[in-house]
């Protein structure tokens, strides 16, 4: 009986040969052989499951997180979750005002020294979005204000800062100048858990924002629109898409304690001895130079931790 049940099915797949296959489920190779290498085959993956339903044996599959963005994408990605700017396993965690640009912290400020600054998280970097506008070295210490030519020439080998051209009334907007003295002075005149930029963490920087780390480590102007990124829209002809919002505060000469090109640059330090960044107006991408110690310019604050 057993044998004339074969036939019929035999007969029935030959009859039908035209139209369809009659493959053997147990044939798992596609051999046309239903041998002992099936039956490994089949118990290689016995017990395993698909629980995502994405055509990837779970165990062969990092993601198998129904809820995860990305489940159903690359098995050998880990499961990623939609971060605060919609991006698929992005690591932004907060835009809180909804400004398409990622918050370094829940409210995006950080209050020193009785000023509150905006922070901008480009790449894998917190900075501050504005120029710094301390009174005050992180212990305390006061950093001395000095406001006519002839003293700041006198201070070449200590601590100074001043507003942009003397006027009060711009330190909202474009903070303080201050020589390298006080930027490379240990008592750091950023807040605790954040410091001066040194050259390393400028081009960090500047390789999150598109420039090769070839370019990154020329001198001079470099990079393609890398300046036009960290520009204000604001206050300047830049498009501030990377939310930095540099502005033109000119720069005080060391060579006669004047103030230069207002409205034009644009210079940071950083504590890599005397290493600068300049942004120009009608420029779009950005200097790495070094210059006297005893020039004036503004600082920004990358966090350390």
């Amino acid at each position: 009986m057993r044998t004339l049940l074969s036939l019929a099915l035999i007969s029935l797949c030959f009859s039908f040969s035209a139209q369809v296959d009659c493959p053997n489920t147990f044939d798992g190779n596609g051999d046309f052989h239903v041998t002992i290498n099936d039956l490994i085959d089949l118990l290689s993956v016995f017990g395993d499951y698909d629980l995502d339903q994405d055509g990837v044996w779970d165990s062969a599959d990092i993601c198998v997180d129904p809820e995860a963005c990305n489940y159903q994408a690359n098995p050998t990605e880990p499961c990623g979750e939609i971060d605060a700017l919609g991006v698929c396993g992005g690591s932004c965690p907060f835009d809180d005002n909804n400004d398409g640009y990622c918050d370094c912290s829940l409210d995006n400020v950080l209050l020193f020294d009785e000023v509150e600054y905006t922070l901008a998280h480009i790449g894998d970097q917190c900075w501050f979005a504005s120029n710094l506008r301390s009174t005050v070295f992180s212990n305390g210490d006061p950093i001395p204000e000095v406001i006519s030519n002839g003293d700041w020439l006198a201070s070449a080998n200590s601590a100074a800062r001043c507003s942009v051209n003397n006027d009060t009334y711009l330190d909202e907007v474009f903070g303080y100048l201050y020589n390298s003295y006080t930027v490379n002075d240990s008592r750091n005149i950023c807040p605790s858990g954040w410091r001066v930029p040194t050259d390393a963490d400028w081009i960090v920087l500047e390789l999150s924002l598109g420039m090769t780390d070839e370019v990154a480590n020329l001198w001079d102007w470099r990079g393609s629109d890398q300046g036009l990124q960290l520009k204000s829209s604001e206050y300047w002809d830049g498009t501030n898409s990377s939310g930095f919002n540099a502005v033109p505060t000119g720069w005080r000469y060391h060579g006669n304690g004047g103030f230069q090109s207002f409205q034009v640059q644009t210079y940071f330090w950083s504590t890599s001895g005397i290493i600068y960044r300049q942004l120009q107006t009608d420029v779009d991408n950005i200097n790495r130079g070094a210059y006297y110690p005893n020039s004036g310019y503004p600082v920004r604050c990358v966090r350390t931790e």
